[in-house]
């Protein structure tokens, strides 16, 4: 799983500007930023796992523009479109993600998440 989450940073990192951190963020984390996480999912082939990869984008702000929070969110919808890795362990394929807005209590706090499926083979 190390090569798969520090593919995932590598292509999030690569295309923005504000922290990209593992979920949970630390309470004290300054917005903008950005979380991720890879939940497993069941598999039905060998040397094969597959994640949902589940990307928050996070923004705060007093005025009730979601702008700057699509912005972060069309990056790494676009940067996970074409999403491939691979290396002598692993090979990351992606299906196509996709983006929709989490309501917040906070109306200040304004979040999208992206979604994909990673499937990831084990190489001999």
């Amino acid at each position: 799983m190390i090569p798969v989450i520090q593919a995932v940073y590598a292509q999030l990192n690569g295309v923005h500007d504000v922290p990209v951190v593992q979920s949970p963020a630390s309470s004290t984390q300054e917005y903008p930023f950005i979380t991720y996480k890879l939940l497993p999912i069941d598999n039905t082939e060998k040397d094969r796992d597959d994640y949902t990869l589940e990307v928050s984008h996070w923004t705060k702000s007093a005025n009730s523009s979601h702008v700057p929070v699509l912005q972060l969110a069309d990056k790494s919808f676009q940067a996970l479109i074409e999403f491939r890795y691979i290396d002598n362990h692993v090979q990351i394929f992606n299906t196509r993600p996709f983006m929709g807005h989490v309501p917040d209590p906070d109306t200040q706090i304004k979040r999208y998440d992206v979604r994909t499926t990673l499937k990831t083979y084990r190489r001999s």
